[in-house]
């Protein structure tokens, strides 16, 4: 085993669940503005419009906001412009396209179009996908599309301003460092 799988494989054991370039992305100030008459920077209309409607499925709204409330799609969007590498974003590009293809093919119409039970048997096939994909790839084969989807959905999320201030329990300005807090059910967590 090399350097390389040796540190790949620490990270795995250690929960290691982003790319590189989407964490150098967020650290250097990557985020999105959440607005309403926003136009895409990096994807076509239709693949934001996929793009939207995916993320939203895989975080949507309950008693805190959903990935739409806090703008995710945009903020993937611009990852995909300014911060992820070429394959990347050609994973993403790629995979935007055969959603919509498999979803036309299912259903005649665009993921944006399809019903809640759709869009879900849709999107838990390629998470299978993905799964077994995972279980069975070599180190350095490139991430799914859904996996990869998943992790910047996931990231957009919890890097969001509104989640970090209205979800998670947030101190702009820290008095005293509490290494050892005790936690206690049904408050939120605290986010850095």
């Amino acid at each position: 085993m090399n350097r390389r799988q040796a540190i790949k494989r620490t990270a795995y054991m250690l929960g290691y669940a982003v790319s590189a370039s989407a964490i150098t992305g967020v650290l250097n100030g990557c985020k999105a503005e959440l607005t309403t008459d926003w136009e895409p920077l990096f994807l076509s209309t239709e693949q934001a419009n996929a793009l939207q409607t995916v993320t939203e499925s895989i975080i949507p709204a309950t008693n805190t906001p959903g990935a739409n409330d806090v703008g995710v799609h945009q903020f993937i969007d611009l990852m995909l412009k300014e911060c992820l590498n070429e394959n990347e974003q050609k994973i993403m590009v790629d995979g935007l396209t055969q959603l919509d293809s498999d979803c036309r093919s299912a259903y005649n119409k665009a993921f944006s179009q399809c019903d809640n039970k759709q869009q879900t048997e849709l999107l838990t096939r390629y998470d299978q996908a993905a799964y077994q994909f995972n279980q069975s790839a070599a180190d350095d084969a490139d991430k799914p599309f859904f996996t990869l989807l998943k992790e910047l959905t996931i990231l957009g999320y919890f890097t969001s301003e509104k989640i970090g201030e209205e979800v998670l329990s947030y101190d702009p300005i820290p008095d005293t460092y509490s290494g050892c807090i005790p936690w206690e059910e049904g408050k939120a967590n605290w986010s850095l």
